[in-house]
């Protein structure tokens, strides 16, 4: 169990700002072993990420760095963790980054084009058998939330690749977009205000963060939610739910 939280809101207003930061705290229930962040500016997506609660990262990190100065634009995604093995492979997942001449997992963060947030189990089977299993190119650590990136990199939607799988997975480009999605297996809601929209894995930590919002509802499992556009797009027709 782990949660997620995506976030695209323009003009922000501080007091969302704080319920913003109240929410990710309070998705602190989910898991309180790992978390980070990835979010949009100059061009770049930047991403945080370390082994300690969400709680703990925030009091040393200052989220109103992730708006933007031009435009008082928030796009942002972030990934609280409970570990069920250790405190390697943290996410947000970012492209492998290039160490003594071998590529390897990024648990520190950095800079990149694109960045994803996955909560739920891709699949079991022993990660030496996922290149010849799914043909999507190499991993480079036992993650499973790696093939949820992979898909992306090969122009495969996760849901249409990993239908029987479980999960909710929200992602952010370099361009400042922000989607985010689940099949049936994995919760997320998906709350609109009157100037953008935020998905969460579950719904209560909306209402104690006191974000205002003008709807609040389940998210429907196969279809992608664009947060920057406000639209939403079929992948998977007549997923059963089975949160």
């Amino acid at each position: 169990m782990c949660g997620i939280v995506a976030v695209d809101i323009h003009d922000i207003a501080s007091d969302q700002i704080e319920s913003i930061k109240k929410i990710m705290i309070e998705t602190e229930i989910r898991g309180k072993h790992a978390s980070g962040l990835s979010w949009y500016s100059d061009g770049n997506v930047h991403t945080i990420k370390a082994s300690k609660p969400i709680s703990e990262l925030l009091e040393e990190f200052d989220i109103y760095r992730c708006v933007d100065d031009n435009d008082g634009h928030l796009s942002m995604i972030a990934h609280i963790r409970y570990s069920t093995s250790d405190l390697n492979n943290n996410q947000p997942i970012i492209e492998p980054k290039l160490v003594n001449d071998c590529y390897q997992f990024n648990n520190d963060g950095g800079e990149g084009d694109f960045s994803i947030v996955h909560n739920g189990i891709i699949t079991q089977s022993d990660p030496s058998t996922w290149e010849d299993l799914f043909g999507l190119g190499r991993t480079y650590s036992d993650n499973d939330s790696e093939l949820v990136f992979n898909a992306f990199a090969n122009n495969i939607h996760p849901l249409k690749e990993f239908e029987d799988s479980s999960m909710a997975v929200a992602t952010i480009n370099r361009l400042g977009q922000v989607h985010a999605f689940r099949n049936g297996k994995r919760p997320m809601w998906i709350t609109k205000a009157y100037n953008g929209i935020i998905a969460t894995s579950t719904s209560d930590i909306v209402t104690r963060s006191g974000f205002e919002y003008t709807l609040h509802e389940k998210s429907i499992p196969g279809v992608d939610y664009n947060l920057s556009m406000g639209t939403e797009e079929v992948i998977v027709k007549n997923m059963e739910d089975l949160q």
